[in-house]
């Protein structure tokens, strides 16, 4: 028996800060191919709040659950969406075009598409919860 005595055969969960928590399952415990999720430990996961009154005026939650960024659109700069930092900087220019939209990044990303540089995740699963929205789901950058 393995050194792990306490494991539920039926759970499907697993908590890697818990020593007696089930250990990631494979499909079906190993009965068919598994492929490991490579992506996960390289993932940041922000959540978008405070919608005022939509998500383009709202705040932005990083990993430690603090405000990590600002997003506004201001209404007399029409056609266009800043991203702020914590110190109140604008980091990130949307200048939304009927054609295709363009994002900047201040001295990161030079103004291109956005579809160019934000696309589905190359395993095509969505990881968002289910909206009435195309952004729903897992994004990767492409730099």
């Amino acid at each position: 028996m393995s050194a792990n005595t306490h494991v539920n055969p039926y759970s499907a969960w697993s908590n890697p800060r818990v020593r007696r928590a089930v250990p990631v399952a494979t499909s079906v415990h190993g009965a068919l191919p598994f492929a490991a999720d490579t992506c996960t430990s390289n993932l940041v996961t922000f959540r978008f709040t405070a919608f005022n009154p939509s998500i383009l005026n709202c705040t932005v939650i990083g990993a430690n659950t603090m405000a990590s960024y600002r997003i506004t659109t201001d209404t007399t700069m029409a056609g266009y969406t800043t991203v702020k930092n914590q110190a109140g900087r604008t980091i990130a220019l949307i200048e939304w075009r009927r054609d295709k939209p363009l994002v900047e990044i201040r001295n990161t990303v030079s103004k291109q598409a956005v579809a160019n540089w934000l696309v589905p995740s190359c395993d095509a699963i969505s990881h968002g919860e289910p909206h009435n929205s195309r952004l729903a789901g897992t994004y990767q950058l492409c730099r």
